[in-house]
C-alpha cells in the first residue's frame, strides 16, 4: 500500500531477517521492499571451498536422501529437513522460518485490529475502551464502508485535480505543492524528512532524501528497462483520461511525462543507496550554498513548499545533489503541463488505497486488489495509524514473562561485550576505555517501544469520509514533523512499531528488538535459556556488535559523528582487521559462482562475528554452545529462488543466509572443539585466514 514514509530517514543497522538491514522498510515475500530489510539466500555448502550449490537442485531434491555432516556444512546439516519440505507458491520468492513470522505476525496485527473494531458502536475513550481503540475501530469501518460515500470522496478529491489542472504558470503550480502539502501533507517531487541528526545526535536536522521511485515504480527500473516505462506511460494515461483527457492528448501528455521520469533517472546516483556506509551519503548545504545550484526554486522556495516557517539550521542535509540540481532544471515553465501531469499521478498513486474503488482502473494499480475486504482494511488501519495498532499489539501479545527473559538477556550480553572489550588486548588504554564508555552509555528500547512512536493527533478525527480521514492524517503527521524543527532529538526514536519484525540498532546507540521479533525459532519462552540466546540473544548481540562495527565505530558513546574518539593507531589497525573480513567473506560464493561483496557486506559481517564471539562470554558448557550454534543455524533457514538470491547478493548488505553461519562459525574456536572439525572438513578454515573481532594480536 502506497502512501508515504512517515519517518523520513532511517539511521539504522538493522538484523534483517531474511526479507526485509542495515538501513533501511514490512512487505510481502515477492521481493518487494520491507521493514526487516532483503537478505539474500539460504542457498550454498562448505566455507571457502567455493562449491556452494542451490539446495534445491544438488542435495535436497526429489527422495533423494544424503546425510550431511556438521563438519562438511553446519547450515546444511541442521536445516537440510526443514528445507526438503518448504515449498515456495506461487508468487512467492522465498520461504522458511523467518517468512512464516512474518505471515504469524500479519494475522495477530489483523486479530489485533479486528478485535479493537469490534467494539461498542459510538464508544468513547475508557479503561476498557482506549482512544487507539477507537481510532483503530472508526478507520477500519470508514474503510469498509468507503462504498456509501463514493460520489462525495470523488467529489472532494477531483477538487484538489482541478486546482491542480487549473495552474497556468510555474508559480502558481509551485503555490499548489505548497498548498498539498500543507493541507494534506503530501510531497510529491522531493522526499522531505525532520530526523535525528547523525553528526549531533542530540538535534534534529532536515533532510532530503534522493527520490528512489515514482508511483511504486523504482526510477533504476525506469533507467534500466523499457518494462517499467511502459507501465508508467499506462498509468499516466489512466490517470489523465479519468481527470477528463482525450485518449489523444492523454498519450502525449504520458510520454511527455515518461520522458521526464527518466531524465530524473538517468541523474540518480544509484551507489548511495549501496554505500557501504549509509550515513555518510548526506551532505550539509546551507541555505546560500543551495541557492547557487537551485537556480529555478531557492532554498527559501523549497522551504515554503516543504512548510518551513523557520530553519535554524540554516541548511539541509541533501542525499543526492546531482538528482536535486536535475529536478531544479525540469521546473520550467516549457514543462508546466508534464509537471502537472507528475503531481496528478503521484496524487493517485498515494490515494490509491482510497481510490481503487472510485475509479475503476485503480485496481490494476493495487496489489491487495486479491484480499478480502476485511484483510485490505486492516492492512489499510496499520499503515495509516501504525502507532496505535502498535500500543494495541503490545498490550495482546508481550507478557511480564518475555520482558523478564529479555532483561536477563540484555545483562549478560553487556557482561559478554564487557569482556571481550576488556580482553582486546590489541587496543590502547585509551581506546578501550572509550569503548567501554559506548557499551555503558548504551539503551535497549525494549519496554517503552509501543512509546517509541510518539501519538499526535494524526488519527483522521471526525473527517466526514474515508478521503478526509486519511487526508487528516497526512497533514498532522507532516505537522508533527515540521513541529520537531529546532527541538531536541529524543534519543531512542527509532521510527519502529512494535509490529515491525525487526531489530535495529541506531546511531544515537541505541537499539531495539520489537515484540514481532519474539516467535519461534528466534524466541520461545517454553525454550531453554541457551536456545533463545541462539536465537533473539544473537539478535540482541548482532545489534549491539554495530555499536563497534566498521561503519558505526564513528560514533561516539553520545551517537555524535566524531571518528577520532579512537586514536589514530588503533584506528589503522582496525582498518587492517576490516580488510580481513572483507577478503574473508569475498570468498564465499552461492550457486558457485557468484561471490559476497566482503565490502559491501563488511559491517553486517562485523556484527554477526561480533555477536557470536560475546555469546561464547556468556555460556561455558559444551551442551549451552551446542544449543547456541543450532538455534543460529534455524533462525537464518531459507529457501529462495536462484534469480533472487543473485539480484540480492549485488545489493544487499547482508551476507547470504548460509553464509551468515557457516562463515561466522567457520572463524568460531569454540565450534570447531565441540564438533572436532579437522582439515579436510568442509567448515574448517586455515587458522591464519580465520577473523575476529575482538580477539588475535595487533597486526
Amino acid at each position: 500500500m502506497t502512501f508515504f514514509r512517515f519517518w523520513g530517514i532511517f539511521l539504522t543497522m538493522c538484523l534483517c531477517i531474511c526479507m526485509v538491514g542495515c538501513s533501511g522498510n514490512s512487505g510481502d515475500k515477492n521481493g518487494n521492499e520491507k521493514l526487516l530489510g532483503e537478505d539474500t539466500v539460504g542457498e550454498g555448502s562448505a566455507a571457502l571451498k567455493n562449491r556452494a550449490g542451490s539446495f534445491q537442485s544438488e542435495k535436497l531434491q526429489g527422495d533423494v536422501k544424503q546425510e550431511i555432516s556438521a563438519q562438511d556444512d553446519f547450515y546444511a546439516s541442521i536445516n537440510q529437513e526443514t528445507l526438503k519440505n518448504i515449498e515456495l507458491h506461487y508468487g512467492e520468492s522465498y520461504g522458511g522460518p523467518a517468512a512464516e513470522i512474518m505471515d504469524i505476525v500479519e494475522n495477530e496485527v489483523f486479530q489485533v485490529i479486528k478485535e479493537a473494531a469490534e467494539g461498542p458502536a459510538g464508544a468513547k475513550p475508557s479503561t476498557s475502551y482506549s482512544e487507539e481503540k477507537r481510532a483503530v475501530r472508526e478507520l477500519y469501518q470508514a474503510y469498509l464502508e468507503r462504498l456509501s460515500e463514493k460520489e462525495q470522496i470523488k467529489k472532494e478529491f477531483e477538487a484538489w485535480v482541478n486546482l491542480v489542472q487549473r495552474g497556468k504558470s510555474l508559480k502558481e503550480l509551485l503555490s499548489v505543492l505548497g498548498q498539498l502539502m500543507e493541507k494534506n501533507g503530501l510531497g510529491m517531487y522531493f522526499d522531505f524528512s525532520v530526523d535525528r541528526d547523525f553528526y549531533h545526535a542530540e538535534r534534529h536536522a532536515v533532510y532530503l532524501e534522493q527520490k528512489t521511485d515514482f508511483c511504486g515504480t523504482e526510477l533504476k527500473s525506469v533507467y534500466e528497462g523499457e518494462e517499467s516505462r511502459e507501465k508508467l506511460h499506462s498509468f499516466a494515461m489512466d490517470v489523465l483520461v479519468a481527470c477528463g483527457e482525450e485518449p489523444e492528448d492523454a498519450d502525449e501528455k504520458a510520454k511527455d511525462m515518461v520522458y521526464l521520469i527518466l531524465e530524473i533517472a538517468c541523474s540518480t546516483d544509484y551507489e548511495i543507496m549501496e554505500s557501504v556506509n549509509p550515513f555518510l551519503t548526506f551532505q550539509f548545504y546551507s541555505e546560500k550554498e543551495m541557492d547557487d545550484f537551485c537556480k529555478t526554486i531557492s532554498s527559501k522556495g523549497l522551504e515554503n513548499i516543504f512548510g518551513i516557517k523557520k530553519n535554524p539550521y540554516q541548511g539541509i542535509y541533501i542525499q543526492d545533489r546531482k538528482q536535486l540540481q536535475k529536478l531544479m532544471e525540469l521546473f520550467t515553465e516549457e514543462n508546466l503541463e508534464t509537471l502537472k501531469t507528475y503531481v496528478l499521478c503521484e496524487m493517485f498513486s498515494k490515494y490509491q488505497a482510497v481510490l481503487a474503488r472510485i475509479y475503476d482502473f485503480m485496481s490494476l494499480y493495487t496489489p491487495e486488489a486479491y484480499q478480502s475486504e476485511e484483510k485490505k482494511a486492516a492492512a489499510f488501519v496499520n499503515e495509516l495509524l501504525p502507532e496505535q495498532v502498535g500500543d494495541l499489539y503490545v498490550e495482546k501479545y508481550e507478557t511480564k514473562e518475555m520482558d523478564e527473559i529479555m532483561d536477563r538477556m540484555y545483562m549478560d550480553i553487556k557482561k559478554g561485550y564487557e569482556k571481550l572489550i576488556r580482553g582486546a588486548d590489541w587496543l590502547s588504554v585509551d581506546s578501550r576505555r572509550s569503548l567501554l564508555r559506548k557499551l555503558k552509555n548504551l539503551r535497549f528500547i525494549r519496554k517503552n517501544v509501543k512509546n517509541n512512536m510518539k501519538k499526535g493527533k494524526s488519527t483522521g478525527g471526525e473527517a466526514s469520509t474515508l478521503f478526509r480521514r486519511v487526508t487528516e492524517i497526512f497533514k498532522e503527521k507532516h505537522k508533527e514533523d515540521l513541529a520537531r524543527i529546532g527541538t531536541k532529538n529524543e534519543r531512542g526514536n527509532t521510527g519502529m512499531t512494535p509490529q515491525t519484525v525487526n531489530a535495529v540498532y541506531t546511531t544515537d546507540n541505541t537499539f531495539t528488538v520489537t515484540p514481532a521479533m519474539l516467535h519461534a525459532p528466534y524466541f520461545d519462552v517454553a525454550a531453554d535459556y541457551a536456545t533463545n540466546l541462539g536465537g533473539i540473544g544473537m539478535v540482541m548481540a548482532h545489534e549491539i556488535g554495530h555499536a563497534f562495527d566498521s561503519n558505526l565505530m564513528d560514533y561516539d558513546e553520545n551517537g555524535d559523528y566524531h571518528p577520532d574518539w579512537i586514536s589514530e593507531n588503533d584506528r589503522k589497525i582496525l582498518k587492517k582487521r576490516t580488510e580481513n573480513m572483507i577478503r574473508y567473506y569475498s570468498e564465499f560464493t552461492i550457486l558457485d559462482v557468484y561471490h559476497v561483496n566482503g565490502k559491501l557486506t563488511c559491517g553486517e559481517n562485523y556484527a554477526d562475528k561480533s555477536g557470536m564471539e560475546c555469546l561464547m562470554k556468556i555460556v561455558t558448557t559444551k551442551e549451552e554452545r551446542k544449543k547456541i550454534f543450532e538455534n543460529y543455524a534455524k533462525i537464518w533457514c531459507t529457501l529462495m529462488e536462484d534469480q533472487v538470491a543473485i539480484m540480492q547478493l549485488q545489493k544487499n548488505e547482508h551476507s547470504p543466509e548460509y553464509i551468515r553461519v557457516n562463515g561466522v562459525l567457520s572463524s568460531t574456536e569454540e565450534f570447531y572443539e565441540l564438533y572436532h572439525i579437522s582439515q579436510g572438513d568442509g567448515m574448517y578454515v586455515e587458522p591464519g585466514k580465520r577473523v575476529s573481532v575482538w580477539g588475535g594480536k595487533k597486526s
